[in-house]
């Protein structure tokens, strides 16, 4: 990859991206009469992949890492209110753990992101590291990550 420069290329955001269309898909159901709850899990949903670029749109490493973990601290909100939807029966087993399975993989992109983000940034007490751009921090991660995946296939 070139170079990161928009956050629709983050690989993170895509996952979470999918994971909305979801919820609003699984919240739309006529099963699922909760209103209240119907209109959290949508925001819970957004608030993730607004998050992400939100963070990215900062400009900067510490803001960008702050904003992954709120992203990540969504999903743990959307995950909670995934189980009390199927502890009411407005949505099935099989629905269930499917939008798990989506929030268990956006969870894992986020939090490797953001501890290669942090790793990135990190100055050694022993010596100085370069500083790098953060830009120039999020393509070497995305290529990490993606080198990772290959791996794992």
């Amino acid at each position: 990859m070139a170079g990161v420069r928009r956050f629709e290329e983050l690989r993170m955001w895509q996952a979470s991206r999918r994971l909305a269309n979801l919820i609003y898909a699984l919240t739309g159901q006529a099963a699922f009469r909760d209103g209240s709850l119907r209109n959290q899990m949508r925001r819970a949903a957004v608030s993730v992949m607004s998050n992400i670029a939100e963070g990215f749109g900062r400009g900067s490493n510490e803001e960008f890492i702050y904003f992954l973990y709120i992203a990540k601290g969504s999903l743990a909100e959307l995950l909670s209110q995934l189980y009390l939807s199927l502890d009411l029966n407005y949505i099935s087993q099989g629905q269930f753990q499917n939008a798990k399975k989506y929030c268990e993989e956006t969870a894992r992109l986020l939090q490797a992101f953001a501890g290669k983000m942090k790793a990135a940034g990190k100055i050694s007490f022993r010596k100085k590291r370069k500083v790098i751009p953060w830009r120039e921090q999020v393509q070497q991660v995305m290529k990490e990550i993606e080198a990772a995946s290959k791996k794992k296939t």
